[in-house]
């Protein structure tokens, strides 16, 4: 694979990625839908995404460990139903107002604070916009220490008011690889603490279901204590 053609499918994959940060209602109690092009725009990501070595690595590894099925269409399928199904989250509300890919990738608001948000870029566009006010972070430590932060805690406000006392996540990974780590883990049924070896990184990742969809993922390094990560 030349230069190029990394830095161009890198810069498809980024650009489908930031296609879908504005398709939703950030608010909880919000009714969400679809409309045509944001449905296209959905389709294009996951298309897009199962072009890369990380996807098709954990299709394959799902399919060999019977969780997945074989034929890409259906896994693609599969994928759709699992991120970007829409499900209702606030209790006594009759609206959808949630989806697994809004509240682990875009991230959601509520009279307490917010829920979610795990995904580094866009954490970087929201902060970039004034909408983050960033108030400090906790270096977490995986087995191998360097000194490129891999995984970082962060607390910050939202718009000037109550946000997130700490929020984990990775930095500077690909919308591909964070897809493919949370989809493994729940495909394989590992509720709760799911533990990863990541090259010479040990990292914990934690989903739990929300109905037959992801209700929350996100990572807790090998040394942090869970209730540091906060979902």
């Amino acid at each position: 694979l030349s230069v190029y053609s990394f830095l161009s499918v890198c810069l498809s994959l980024y650009t489908a990625f930031r296609a879908l940060l504005d398709n939703y209602e950030m608010q909880l109690g919000e009714a969400e839908f679809y409309t045509f092009e944001e449905k296209q725009e959905t389709l294009h990501f996951i298309d897009t995404i199962m072009t890369t070595e990380v996807m098709k690595e954990a299709h394959k590894f799902l399919v060999e460990h019977g969780k997945a099925p074989e034929d890409e269409i259906e896994f693609k399928t599969k994928i759709l139903r699992l991120w970007f199904k829409l499900v209702r989250r606030t209790k006594g509300d009759r609206d959808q107002d949630s989806s697994s890919f809004e509240h682990v990738f875009v991230g959601e608001t509520k009279q307490e604070g917010m829920i979610g948000l795990h995904n580094w870029m866009q954490y970087y566009l929201q902060e970039k916009a004034s909408n983050i006010d960033y108030q400090g972070y906790k270096k977490r430590c995986t087995v191998l220490d360097d000194e490129v932060d891999r995984i970082i805690c962060t607390k910050f406000l939202w718009r000037g008011r109550t946000g997130k006392a700490a929020c984990s996540m990775f930095l500077g990974s690909s919308p591909e690889f964070d897809i493919a780590v949370f989809t493994t883990c729940f495909l394989m049924g590992k509720i709760g603490h799911c533990d990863y070896q990541i090259g010479e990184y040990e990292v914990e990742v934690v989903v739990y279901p929300f109905g037959s969809v992801i209700g929350t993922a996100y990572i807790v390094p090998a040394r942090m204590d869970e209730d540091d990560a906060k979902k």
